[in-house]
Order: C-alpha cells, then sequence, then structure tokens
C-alpha cells in the first residue's frame, strides 16, 4: 500500500511540472499594405500570462516591443524599449481568447490576419507609486519605463466572422508605434 502512494505522488508531480512548462509560438501578424510583425510568443497556462517579444517589423512606421498581457489582473503592458516607454491598457480579451488566436496561427503555418487598427482616446501618465493599481507583474515588467496608461478606439479593417479577430489579441504591438 505504502508503494502505491508513492507512485501516485510521483506521478501527480512528474504531471504537474510538466504542465508548468510554457509553451512558445512563433507567429507572422500581418496588417495590410506593407506592416508584417514577426512575434515570439510565450502562453504560460499556470501563471496566466502571455508574453509578446516583437523582434522585427517590416514597415518603420511602428517600432518593436515586448508585451505582457497578465490575464490575473486584466491589464497588458507594450514595453517600447526604444523609448524607453511602457504603455498599459485594460486587456480586451481573456486567456482563452488568447490561446485561440494563438492556435488558429499556428493552424495556418504561423500566420495571422490582423482585422483592426485603433486610434488612442486618451494617454495618462502613471506615478511609480501608483503602478501596483496594475499587479504586481505589470508593475516589476514597467518599473524601469515611463509608464503610460492608455484607452483605444477600434476599428474594423475588413468584415469578418469571427470575433475573436475583433478583439485584436496578437496585434498588440503596434500601440507602441502610434500612441
Amino acid at each position: 500500500m505504502e508503494y502505491f502512494k508513492n507512485v501516485v505522488v510521483v506521478v501527480f508531480i512528474i504531471f504537474s511540472v510538466a504542465r508548468a512548462v510554457p509553451e512558445y509560438h512563433r507567429v507572422e501578424a500581418h496588417y495590410g499594405g506593407d506592416i508584417t510583425a514577426f512575434q515570439d510568443i510565450m502562453v504560460d497556462e499556470e501563471e496566466l500570462n502571455v508574453v509578446v517579444t516583437v523582434s522585427k517589423i517590416s514597415s518603420r512606421k511602428v517600432t518593436p516591443s515586448i508585451n505582457l498581457h497578465d490575464f490575473t489582473v486584466g491589464f497588458s503592458a507594450i514595453k517600447n524599449v526604444e523609448q524607453g516607454t511602457c504603455y498599459i491598457e485594460k486587456t480586451r480579451h481573456t486567456f482563452n481568447q488568447m490561446k485561440s488566436e494563438v492556435k488558429r496561427a499556428k493552424q495556418n503555418d504561423g500566420h495571422y490576419e490582423v482585422g483592426q487598427w485603433f486610434t488612442c482616446t486618451s494617454k495618462t501618465f502613471v506615478a511609480k507609486s501608483q503602478m501596483l493599481t496594475y499587479g504586481e507583474r505589470i508593475a516589476a515588467f514597467c518599473a524601469e519605463y515611463e509608464s503610460i496608461f492608455t484607452e483605444r478606439t477600434y476599428t474594423n479593417r475588413n468584415r469578418r466572422s469571427l470575433d475573436m479577430f475583433a478583439e485584436n489579441a496578437l496585434g498588440c504591438f503596434i500601440c507602441a508605434g502610434f500612441c
């Protein structure tokens, strides 16, 4: 009986550790015209967050960024390393919606079409003392940067039948270039 208990504990530990490993994906997001963004996406199911690193963009209008989507608090942060700014916004989608978009991109050989553009409707500078309002992860992520809370209005580029594309989860990098 003791042997059986030990086996159950070992199997439980193995499955717990295996689940704790984040998933990594490479995505090529297309924004119409000449804008393509190459993104590495880390999805962490256990921590309920996603980190998107945009390392290369085909347009000079937009700057590469590092983005943290913290679904435990409902905020996202987009770092523009070049300008030293960290844009914070209320997350417009859920963790499962983000995972669904990543899955769709994988099924399409890593390609993803973004169907929306946005306009920044407001920008508010955030004092270091107020950063915990957005959660500990966002506060730590933006600690070395000038932080700005933004609100955006979205406009569809074309008609789509999928609600997920309306949330624009994989299009987060573009705020760092246009806000």
